[in-house]
């Protein structure tokens, strides 16, 4: 028998099993495909989210338009979504992290399907099933071009079941561990296909060709095993749920001279979460590996996420439970196994301490608006940089260990330092003063001595070309933000680890958050009336957002909102100013944002 003669041997077996989970109709006896119309009335749809590790607390979603169904994804990422006989099918059915909204996946549900996993090849699969006709043969057919390009990764040539494997875990074995070392996309022609250990690895392949361009792997030197990595995650996890982060218990998952980008090592880790009750470890992601040397094997940087609730300003309008948000935090990790292939793989080094100064990614369009409340069209996307403002006020107690590189921080600078060049300054913010911008304001900016040549520039958003510039993130290491402390008398300048500047998901300008025109007319007679004492302005958050925030860009915190809400606002909530800003974040932090410039008189 020729590989040829295999190949099609295995694709008709994969048919048949597809056929039997799902129960459709596949063809045959002169009727054609027909993917869609099976006879079986199926109510409840189960199966897994998972992006390698498990996605947890996960929306699922599946509707007609009209009427939805959602679920939620358990601690190993299984959903039931039940009602779903009530709709027409092929159904689409997506996912969304709460604490990664811009993370959706995505797959297609035949008629009588019972298991649908939810995976980044679902996604990818489904963008290309949505260009032609979704049937049980095209989908077989797409799973076939998606495994032959990934034949390098995959444990067996058997037929690999994408969609609907009743044995599919989300535990970084089997097809699961691909999702750990491969990135899959879809950019509207091609699956694009990388290699996480090593991002220089990627190839772009034709949906329409079955044996394409196939993905090398790297060398299992230069890897690591994505279940090492997934246990020592869930070692780390358990040390926080059960509330002991002893060093003892700590050094079971951290080399003992590990240490983070400023110096403190596992016995300070306790104190920067003071209350280990309120984080969680949400999934993990391999950034790149590094080639095996005499003495030190799998040596990576991974990225952990963190999920914990987090109160983002103190005015609750009535709902104590409406500025609940989550925040994410994505610290990027090293970890190693020293001496003997065969020692356990622990944590090395990393960013680790949640100081606040941090550098995020900003996309902003700029409206002028007149007194009728009627906006000019939008600017091009201007994009910049940002450093966050400190936590704690100066000459004020830290409210914990976490903040103490936050009370005495007078300077936060973006540099780029490629390997055997030069540092270049990118963007650099300082403290402002007392007097310096706002009396009551406790931020960095760009220039806060009035007194300097130019003047004060109290912004905190650096925007030019520097940006688009900037590699995409700290794979490439050359990005880096230098910390400026004054302890006494004396300034200390503290480089981080390499910084990660994710660029957002493209955005149309309709997708970015905006103000209705009764809004804006109400802004302008505010800011335009010395003696008007409150405005009422409608919020709306965008689509895909966990929340929309308006400020002038001066307050010490936004004022924010969930969904659609109305609100009537004082000078103590948000300043009379020539400018507003409405903005959004994504997951990772970065802001889309409308700039409304009112043409006062």
């Amino acid at each position: 028998m020729d590989i040829n003669q295999m190949k099609r041997m295995a694709a008709s077996l994969w048919i048949a099993s597809f056929c039997a989970l799902s129960v459709v109709s596949c063809g045959g006896g002169g009727g054609g495909d027909s993917g869609v119309g099976g006879s079986v009335a199926v109510n409840n749809l189960t199966g897994f989210v998972a992006t390698g590790a498990p996605v947890r607390d996960a929306v699922v979603t599946a509707g007609n338009g009209m009427v939805m169904v959602t679920a939620r994804t358990d601690s190993a990422g299984r959903y039931t979504l039940n009602g779903i006989s009530q709709f027409t099918f092929p159904l689409e059915v997506t996912a969304t992290n709460p604490a990664n909204p811009d993370q959706e996946l995505s797959t297609v549900v035949l008629q009588g399907q019972r298991i649908a996993n939810i995976t980044p090849a679902t996604t990818a699969l489904s963008q290309v099933l949505a260009t032609g006709q979704i049937t049980a043969s095209e989908i077989v057919r797409l799973s076939r071009v998606l495994q032959n390009a990934l034949a390098n990764y995959l444990p067996s040539p058997a037929a690999v079941n994408f969609f609907s494997d009743a044995a599919f875990r989300p535990d970084s074995t089997g097809i699961d561990a691909v999702f750990d070392l491969v990135q899959i996309t879809y950019d509207g022609a091609s699956l694009v296909l990388s290699s996480k250990p090593n991002p220089a690895l990627q190839v772009s392949v034709d949906p329409a060709q079955l044996n394409g361009a196939v993905l090398p792997r790297p060398l299992d030197s230069e890897t690591v095993s994505p279940s090492a990595v997934s246990v020592l995650v869930q070692r780390f996890e358990n040390a926080f749920r059960s509330g002991n982060l002893s060093v003892s218990n700590l050094g079971n998952v951290m080399h003992e001279d590990f240490q983070d980008d400023q110096g403190f090592r596992i016995d300070s880790f306790a104190q920067v979460y003071n209350n280990p009750g309120l984080v969680s470890v949400s999934d993990f992601e391999i950034l790149r590996c590094f080639p095996d040397s005499a003495t030190l094997f799998d040596r990576c940087q991974i990225r952990l996420s963190f999920s914990r609730p987090l109160t983002r300003f103190a005015e609750d309008f009535g709902n104590s439970n409406f500025t609940q948000v989550v925040r994410r935090e994505f610290y990027d990790l090293e970890v190693e196994r020293r001496s003997a292939q065969t020692n356990p793989l622990k944590f090395s080094g990393g960013y680790f301490k949640p100081f606040a100064a941090k550098v995020k990614r900003i996309d902003r369009i700029t409206q002028t608006v007149g007194a009728n409340g009627f906006p000019s069209p939008a600017s091009a996307v201007e994009s910049g940089a940002f450093i966050a403002a400190p936590v704690s006020p100066p000459g004020l107690q830290p409210a914990s260990f976490g903040e103490l590189v936050n009370s005495n921080l007078t300077k936060a600078e973006l540099v780029q330092s490629p390997q055997g060049s030069g540092t270049t300054s990118l963007f650099a913010v300082s403290r402002a003063g007392q007097g310096q911008c706002s009396a009551t304001t406790n931020i960095l900016v760009i220039q806060p001595d009035p007194m300097a040549t130019g003047g004060a520039n109290c912004q905190n958003v650096g925007f030019g070309n520097f940006v688009n510039g900037l590699p995409a993130n700290s794979k490439a290491g050359e990005v880096f933000m230098d910390l400026t402390q004054r302890i006494g008398q004396v300034n200390f300048v503290n480089r981080s680890k390499p910084v990660r500047i994710d660029a957002p998901a493209v955005v149309s300008g309709a997708g970015y958050p905006q103000l209705n025109n009764e809004s804006l007319a109400n802004l302008f007679e505010y800011a335009s009336t010395p003696n008007l004492r409150n405005v009422v302005i409608t919020l709306v958050t965008p689509e895909g957002r966990q929340s929309v925030c308006i400020s002038t860009g001066l307050e010490p915190e936004p004022i924010c909102v969930y969904g659609q809400r109305r609100l009537s606002l004082t000078p103590d909530q948000i300043g009379k100013a020539s400018s507003y800003l409405v903005s959004a974040e994504d997951g990772f932090g970065n802001v889309i944002q409308r700039n409304y410039e009112l043409n006062l008189p």
